[in-house]
């Protein structure tokens, strides 16, 4: 009799949701570009963290050596970061919350600067690019991914490398690099997992060494995590756009007979031997013609990993970290890469999943970058490099 109470006990228990149950539906993704968006409204609840992003009309294009790259920009908004309600079942970091036992509750944050973001993965051309600009090898890194084309993501990254790219892609693109490093020579070893710096600071012209965020920088740099998850999410629950799934239907390995996994592992790559090139399935895009914020490769942003900001929070960046890194001397097991890769389950590929070096839970195999850029408020004429 015990198995049949046991099934009875189950049925009866109500299923476990991400707290959409209580908000609007989402819109059919993806709408076209020229379409309105919800408007951001109220909570429904005191308790209900309920936010929709506002879409920035125009785009930006930025000239990166002789190529040309489509950023979407987002206007500042108050968002919410963090778990949805009632979504115990998917871990958020897996280096700090293995038992649920930190809050990473759903919160509202301020982000108070328009900003702009790739709307790709960094691409091995884009890579290439940058590289010969400089004089560089422009082989990138991960070739032996199984991926074929100069449209593939460049990957096996560490964030060291991410950020001495971003302030060669600012100089190839005539820009101010945003980062002072303490750094190898490019010219002498290879960006790849295996490149560290000593020390970077953002801003680059901060002279006395505080390493104070600087959004007025106007060359290419990684998002903040927040900055990240607000242009990954299409409201405060929406952990699987552009799909509509709830935390309770989400599979959490890789079941090919199981619908929703076999969706996610077409929309997201995942449980696949190699990454795919980007932006090539319309199934897999933002409204806003963002690619790849789910998976295909996971992503470094800036921050240093620590406990959420505080409700309430405005441009929240976790610069530096606390204390000294606990493996190998290693700054960059420290900091935090967001989305999912083409290696792991379903489980891993939700938006507000933080993950990183720090336990192992992601190789450096799987992180590429996607690069931010401040949004101007006044047209720009960007510099033709000679």
């Amino acid at each position: 009799m015990r198995p049949i109470r046991l099934a009875l006990m189950l049925a009866a228990l109500p299923l476990a949701g991400c707290g959409l149950q209580d908000l609007d539906p989402l819109p059919d993704p993806p709408p076209p570009l020229d379409a309105a968006l919800p408007e951001a409204g109220a909570p429904v609840a005191a308790d209900v963290c309920s936010v929709r992003w506002q879409q920035r009309v125009e785009s930006l294009e930025v000239p990166l050596g002789a190529l040309r790259v489509d950023f979407t920009t987002f206007e500042p908004q108050e968002i919410c970061f963090g778990r949805p309600a009632d979504c115990r079942r998917l871990i958020v970091d897996p280096a700090e919350n293995r038992d649920d036992s930190l809050d990473f509750a759903a919160r509202r944050i301020r982000i108070s600067q328009a900003f702009g973001l790739m709307r790709t993965e960094v691409t091995r051309r884009q890579w290439a690019e940058v590289m010969r600009f400089h004089g560089l090898d422009p082989t990138p890194p991960g070739l032996d991914d199984g991926c074929a084309g100069d449209d593939c993501p460049v990957h096996d990254l560490s964030w060291s490398a991410a950020v001495v790219f971003a302030n060669l892609a600012s100089e190839a693109a005539c820009l101010e690099p945003c980062y002072a490093l303490d750094c190898p020579d490019p010219d002498g070893r290879a960006l790849d997992a295996d490149y560290r710096c000593r020390s970077v600071t953002w801003c680059a012209g901060d002279e006395d060494g505080r390493g104070e965020p600087c959004f007025e920088c106007t060359g290419f740099r990684l998002p903040t995590e927040v900055e990240w998850a607000y242009a990954a999410q299409l409201d405060s629950a929406s952990i699987f756009h552009p799909l509509d799934l709830r935390c309770d239907a989400v599979p959490l390995n890789c079941d090919p007979a199981d619908a929703n996994a076999a969706l996610l592992g077409e929309v997201a790559r995942l449980c696949s031997d190699g990454p795919r090139p980007v932006a090539l399935d319309a199934r897999a895009q933002h409204p806003l013609n963002m690619h790849d914020l789910l998976g295909n490769v996971a992503e470094w942003v800036f921050d240093a990993r620590g406990p959420f900001p505080a409700a309430g929070a405005v441009d929240p960046v976790r610069a530096r970290l606390d204390a000294p890194p606990r493996f190998d001397d290693d700054p960059d097991r420290g900091r935090i890469a967001r989305g999912g890769s083409w290696i792991p389950g379903p489980a891993v590929v939700n938006t507000m999943r933080r993950t990183g070096l720090d336990e192992e839970d992601i190789g450096p195999d799987e992180i590429g970058l996607r690069l931010a850029i401040k949004a101007y408020d006044t047209e720009r004429t960007f510099c033709a490099p000679e």
